[in-house]
């Protein structure tokens, strides 16, 4: 009698078990095969997309494609950044419903999908447009799911829908302008540097110079003197103004007029390409135009990257690097302060260094 209640028992608790099991699995996300995609027929329009609008809580960016070539029209139709764009269009097509969340919107800004407009939200709604200016899709994004999983997630809500929900997969998107461009510009090793010469608004000019690349330290022109080591510090960094240069903001060359106390620095390479920079400050920014040439006597030569030490060895011919840099001249860029400073060095600064350097008086004295 007592192995039959235990038999008894052991079957109900399978019984329990099983269900449970079934249950839970009814209850869990739906397989990667049965999950719905949020924009079925999206994937299937990519080609015909030609505008993008990123809202966040203070700024909008609008993303335009013309003549075939994407560019961001908060900029002065800049181009923008084709693969970043690209990578939002596809992601978004392949957004699956994993779960529904809260239809509560007192809880939409746990996950991040309240409106963009309302204070300190900090999701994003974007929109997709066809060529005829139809909308594709729309969608706020909310926070990342924070998971041990693998897949990446996303809390999303269709816009004018209560719902939230939880979707596969990841995108990279930000409402402010300058991310959606390529802000690498140049990279000229100050290994390359030649000579840099400085006119000032009141006509002074300040010039320094290697003869070989092998030389260690620039001269300055109208010094005969040795250059102290704080003043080396200085006249070195100047070489390195083109180094890794990048935009931190961009205006059309046509909509920007530099004020009268502009510097222009000329910067001369060994492998025979000039590069003249204006530059001026202007509301707490530095902004510099770039404009490209080759020196008269070596418009052919082999510019190589990454003499600065790198290893890299890499040969670009100088009339296509000219060619590719010709471009960045239709524009004003903001660029970092430090940069800035490296590219209009004070040659007061530096003279008064030079000139505070006292020879020893009496240099064979023991006493």
């Amino acid at each position: 009698m007592k192995n039959k209640k235990l038999l008894i028992l052991f079957l109900i608790t399978i019984a329990v078990i099983i269900t449970a099991g079934i249950t839970a699995r009814l209850r869990a996300p739906q397989s990667n095969l049965e999950k719905e995609p949020l924009f079925p027929s999206l994937a299937d329009q990519i080609n015909n997309i030609s505008k993008v609008t990123i809202k966040g809580n203070k700024n909008t960016v609008v993303l335009l494609k013309q003549d075939n070539k994407w560019t961001v029209t908060n900029l002065d139709n800049y181009p923008a950044n084709f693969n970043k764009v690209r990578a939002a269009v596809i992601n978004l097509s392949l957004f699956k419903i994993v779960d529904e969340k809260t239809d509560n919107p007192d809880f939409y800004s746990r996950l991040g999908v309240d409106d963009p407009s309302s204070r300190n939200s900090s999701s994003l709604l974007i929109t997709l447009f066809n060529n005829s200016n139809q909308e594709l899709a729309s969608v706020i994004i909310g926070r990342q799911r924070q998971s041990s999983s693998s897949k990446p997630g996303l809390y999303i809500r269709i816009p004018d829908q209560k719902q939230a929900l939880l979707v596969e997969g990841g995108l990279e998107i930000s409402a402010n302008d300058i991310d959606w461009i390529n802000r690498e510009l140049m990279h000229i090793p100050s290994a390359q540097v030649k000579n840099i010469t400085i006119q000032y608004p009141d006509g002074k000019v300040f010039e320094i110079n290697k003869e070989t690349k092998d030389q260690p330290d620039f001269n300055i022109r109208g010094n005969s003197g040795e250059v102290p080591s704080a003043s080396k510090l200085i006249i070195n960094r100047m070489a390195t103004g083109l180094e890794e240069m990048r935009a931190d903001g961009v205006n059309s060359v046509n909509d920007f007029t530099f004020p009268e106390d502009s510097i222009t620095t000329t910067v001369t390479t060994f492998t025979g390409m000039v590069v003249t920079v204006k530059l001026a400050q202007q509301s707490d920014h530095t902004y510099a135009h770039f404009s490209f040439s080759p020196v008269a006597e070596v418009p052919g030569e082999q510019y190589v990257r990454g003499e600065a030490g790198d290893g890299d060895t890499d040969t670009v011919n100088m009339e296509e690097l000219l060619q590719k840099l010709s471009a960045l001249s239709d524009w004003v860029y903001q660029i970092p302060d430090f940069k800035y400073e490296a590219l209009t060095s004070d040659p007061e600064s530096i003279k008064n260094l030079l000139q505070s350097r006292q020879p020893d008086e009496n240099p064979e004295s023991d006493n």
